[in-house]
């Protein structure tokens, strides 16, 4: 019997070409290398109850009762999380932020505004945001294959001790969609890193930092976009190759996505002149604007954040660093009607 390390598995992750929820593989693949992977988590994904029945004082096997069977995927859930994900392909971390924020081109200046729509997505028709997902398996046989995946929520951080300051993300694919487990061997997945971009511009690069428009001294930052995707009825659909190539039940009719778009995140900076009074923003509710990136002008800048209409929500001091004292500033963005939530340009 073969053991396997998990250091052996890989992940790749793409726009997922065919029409939602069609198997059929389709669009360019990507490695997403992480330090350690995760299993698609199943559990939401079947129907399942206990019911207990009088006439023994224990539960008998057939109380636990399942919808689930090889051709019903029971109405499920599945999702899958990744950690600690330094972008090394434009493509794929493009790939990333399109499936989050619902921007066809990610390249140029974007921005989520309060009136931002309710969109759902069909089963059967074209999608421009959903992703597949693939865990190679060195036993082959063993693939696992998530589609009609979309990004729920994803984490983007500069820290100056880890990962030498680069851009490290995290986050969350949601699928309606049953997962598959299928073949890989005759995967191709497209393993080209692209060169210097602002997707991997580290810290120690950014030479526009303010809050309240004052410069501040920064030696951490990361920003928090949760967009999440909920599935809506139950429609049969036949499951295309690699899948079972026959008709599954309770595969979504559409998603939804009408939740709340939230932003938020933290900043930690050097305690001086231009922060120290950045008490009062957060004790008095203050619209406080953060901006990130290399250049303080959007159009100019290649990696650039800015969360114009930010509310802080605490001010953490910290009195032991060698550096000198720094404060901890969380915040979650806000705004009305037209005006921006969060604008950026990651190129």
């Amino acid at each position: 019997m073969a053991t396997y390390s998990g250091k052996q598995f890989k992940v790749a992750v793409g726009l997922h070409t065919s029409n939602l929820g069609l198997a059929t593989l389709g669009g360019t693949m990507y490695y997403l290398r992480v330090d350690s992977i995760n299993d698609i988590d199943f559990s939401a994904g079947y129907s399942t109850a206990v019911v207990e029945r009088t006439g023994q004082r224990v539960i008998r096997p057939s109380d636990h009762i399942t919808a689930h069977s090889s051709t019903n995927a029971a109405g499920g859930e599945y999702t899958w999380a990744w950690d600690n994900y330094v972008p090394e392909n434009e493509a794929l971390f493009h790939a990333l932020i399109t499936s989050l924020t619902e921007t066809a081109d990610v390249t140029s200046t974007e921005k989520i505004i309060g009136t931002a729509a309710t969109n759902t997505y069909d089963t059967g028709a074209a999608s421009s945001f959903a992703l597949a997902l693939q865990i190679l398996s060195p036993d082959a046989s063993k693939g696992r294959y998530m589609y009609g995946a979309i990004v729920q929520d994803m984490t983007m951080s500069w820290d100056a001790g880890t990962n030498g300051g680069k851009m490290t993300t995290s986050g969350t694919l949601y699928s309606g969609y049953r997962p598959i487990i299928y073949d890989n061997s005759g995967i191709t997945v497209n393993a080209t890193a692209v060169a210097q971009g602002g997707w991997n511009l580290d810290l120690f690069q950014m030479d526009a930092i303010t809050i309240g428009g004052n410069a501040v001294i920064c030696k951490a930052f990361s920003v928090t976009i949760s967009n999440p995707a909920k599935r809506v009825g139950n429609e049969a659909i036949t499951e295309a190759s690699p899948g079972s190539a026959g008709v599954v039940f309770g595969q979504p009719e559409e998603y939804m996505r009408g939740g709340l778009i939230d932003v938020t995140g933290s900043i930690t900076v050097k305690m001086d002149d231009n922060t120290i009074d950045l008490l009062n923003n957060w004790q008095r509710a203050t619209s406080t604007a953060i901006l990130f990136g290399d250049h303080a002008t959007i159009g100019s800048a290649t990696c650039h954040i800015n969360i114009e209409g930010a509310k802080l929500t605490g001010f953490n001091k910290d009195y032991a660093a060698e550096d000198g004292v720094f404060i901890e500033i969380p915040f979650q963005g806000t705004a009305d009607g037209a005006n921006s939530l969060i604008d950026w340009k990651i190129t």
